[in-house]
């Protein structure tokens, strides 16, 4: 949990839309989140000083790419910390997807469309698990998809 700071925030803010711009992407309609100095309605987290937490971003850049893709990687290294949920393939192969399943920042469903059922701490989970891929077919044939974009920007294009 990181304090909100709105001096670094901006800061933050900035930093990425430079990085992003160096290396090409297009942050024309990329647009900062105000901060608001009044504390939230809610009972939350918070940090030591009483200000709530701030989020920058969860595996995936906020939804900017997929989550442990190398661009999302790439544009946060050098100004964060980088937490990695760990997905270990059947041959020992390793690579970052938050959750279980592999199901919702992956094409997994393309290459293989039977999904299988595991019975994780007493109920059962369907879905597609790294454990049954070897690291060449997750490497060679599947491919990270931002979940954001494709579920939640659907709606407002069509």
């Amino acid at each position: 949990i990181l304090c909100r700071q709105p001096h670094l925030d901006e800061e933050i803010f900035n930093q990425l839309v430079e990085k992003a711009k160096g290396e090409g992407y297009d942050v024309s309609k990329l647009r900062k989140t105000p901060q608001s100095d009044t504390p939230p309605e809610q009972e939350g987290p918070e940090d030591t000083k009483g200000n709530e937490p701030l989020v920058i971003a969860r595996g995936g850049f906020s939804g900017l790419f997929p989550e442990g893709s190398p661009d999302a990687i790439g544009m946060s290294q050098d100004i964060s910390i980088f937490l990695c949920n760990l997905q270990l393939s059947k041959d020992g192969g390793a690579f970052c997807v938050t959750g279980v399943t592999i199901d919702n920042a992956t094409t997994i469903a393309t290459f293989d469309p039977q999904q299988k059922v595991y019975n994780i701490d007493g109920r059962d989970v369907h879905g597609h698990f790294a454990t049954d891929y070897m690291g060449a077919q997750i490497d060679q044939n599947i491919s990270c998809e931002s979940y954001i974009k494709l579920h939640f920007f659907h709606s407002f294009l069509c």
